[in-house]
């Protein structure tokens, strides 16, 4: 299922593209369709679902948690959903939480702290997305170890596509992407935890679309 989902200012009179509309993400749908999918087929998927998505302050993670909780289908296919958040008073999350997201502070640093709060979460299921943080990198790396320290069976990881072809001399920020995947996928067949057993790496690509009103 691919679909766009455009937000209009019904008032406004004039054909011009809208500057405030919110930016879109491309294959949003499909990300999701992809997690739930991945989800169904993992060794838990008798069992009820506990979807955690981090960094839910920001718009990929707000876009897949709302997605999560308002759409019929996947509302229906996993029972809560957790905003894993660096910021928790973002307007992001107040939105969230009031659609019935439970948000969890994340502070990184300590590893044992972090691997806690995934583990407070309850979850099976981690969307883990990187941040858009100056510290991007350090975090998402400490975020895939606690997911393998708190046994997080299933994980979805949001890659950026282009990144097994980018440079890491020219374009250090894009590449670091590979490093992650990398990291995430060496728990496959890890007999120290259950990480291992399921998770997929989705590479997508962003796109920013105006709407216009006639």
């Amino acid at each position: 299922m691919i679909y766009f989902k455009v937000l209009v200012n019904q008032n406004e009179q004039h054909a011009r593209p809208y500057p405030d509309t919110r930016i879109l993400f491309f294959h949003i749908d499909f990300c999701v369709a992809k997690l739930t999918v991945h989800y169904q087929h993992s060794i838990l998927s008798t069992m009820s679902r506990r979807v955690c998505v981090t960094a839910a302050e920001g718009h990929t993670g707000y876009l897949i948690a709302e997605l999560l909780r308002t759409d019929e289908y996947f509302a229906s296919s996993i029972d809560s959903v957790v905003g894993f958040a660096l910021n928790p008073d973002h307007t992001h999350c107040r939105e969230l939480a009031g659609m019935g997201v439970t948000i969890v502070r994340h502070t990184p640093g300590q590893l044992k702290d972090v691997t806690s709060a995934l583990q407070s979460t309850g979850a099976d299921t981690l969307c883990l997305i990187p941040p858009a943080h100056t510290q991007k990198n350090e975090i998402t790396s400490e975020l895939i170890q606690a997911a393998k320290n708190a046994n997080i069976p299933n994980i979805c990881f949001i890659s950026a596509a282009g990144c097994d072809i980018a440079e890491r001399d020219k374009q250090p920020r894009l590449r670091e992407f590979i490093d992650l995947e990398a990291q995430l996928l060496t728990s496959t067949g890890d007999p120290s935890t259950v990480t291992g057993h399921s998770q997929v790496v989705i590479r997508w690509v962003v796109f920013q679309v105006f709407a216009f009103v006639v």
